[in-house]
């Protein structure tokens, strides 16, 4: 009687189950607390997965990134609709195959930060940031 070991190389990415935000995307319209920001229109975000609840994204040319970090990670929330963001933010979505929305409670109130050798300030970061992005081909 022969006996036959089979083993199997599975690593940790084997039983990722893709969610369906992860992908290349475009914003095609962003508001700030109700008001248009046609400034971010056309910006890239890109969402990837490395573990089965997060993973990396990354926004390269983001507009401001004291309201969206060039790069940082995600994580699943315990709620079936919100991802936390670099470890400290929690934030809303909804996605299909096509299309994405993320909002952004943004609770910051420190007051605004000015360089004295420059002069420039950097505004406070508050308010609600309504995201919606279209998947990239």
């Amino acid at each position: 009687m022969i006996l036959a070991l089979l083993t199997t190389n599975c690593s940790d990415n084997d039983s990722i189950q893709t969610e369906h935000f992860v992908g290349n995307w475009t914003v095609t319209q962003v508001l700030y607390d109700g008001e248009l920001k046609t400034e971010w229109t056309g910006t890239h975000l890109t969402i990837e997965q490395n573990k089965i609840d997060g993973g990396l994204y990354s926004m390269t040319d983001t507009k401001y990134d004291s309201i969206w970090s060039s790069n940082g990670t995600w994580k699943k929330s315990n709620e079936e609709f919100q991802l936390i963001l670099d470890d400290t933010l929690t934030v809303d979505f909804s996605s299909d195959s096509k299309k994405l929305n993320i909002i952004k409670r943004l609770p910051w109130t420190a007051q605004s930060t000015c360089d004295p050798g420059t002069g420039i300030c950097l505004p406070i970061v508050t308010g609600m940031w309504d995201f919606k992005f279209e998947r990239e081909n």
